[in-house]
């Protein structure tokens, strides 16, 4: 199995956070996580890396209903980014809601990779790699 150096997750739900890190940790996934529970928060972080030139995360996972800034604004804002790498092999859309109309963003954003349902556990990460 392939390993990944860093992961970010972009969540506010702390119980989805606690299931996602304990699923990396099953599978050894990950030798880095980065955590933030809001996007403005992350996009601040991945503007200061690319301005320093510094590794990003290869692989988000972003939840898509966040207050303040959701993600799909969070996408919007993430591309405006020169020089930014973040999320160059994956960016993993999350919700717990199997709205349609979510899926159908995801397919049509050219940043989004796939949809994955709530909880996400070790066999779609497994998946994933």
């Amino acid at each position: 199995m392939k390993k990944v150096k860093t992961v970010c997750i972009i969540d506010d739900d702390e119980i989805a956070i606690f299931c996602l890190k304990k699923s990396m940790k099953q599978i050894a996934y990950c030798d880095n996580l980065v955590i933030f529970n809001d996007g403005i928060t992350a996009l601040k972080h991945f503007k200061r890396l690319a301005k320093n030139k510094e590794k990003s995360p290869s692989i988000i996972f972003l939840d898509i209903n966040m207050p303040e800034m959701s993600g799909w604004h969070f996408l919007k804002e993430l591309i405006k980014i020169p020089g930014n790498e973040a999320g160059k092999d994956g960016i993993y859309v999350m919700s717990s809601s199997l709205d349609i109309a979510d899926i159908s963003k995801v397919h049509n954003n050219s940043l989004a990779t796939r949809f994955l349902p709530k909880p996400v556990n070790s066999t779609l990460l497994l998946d994933i790699l």
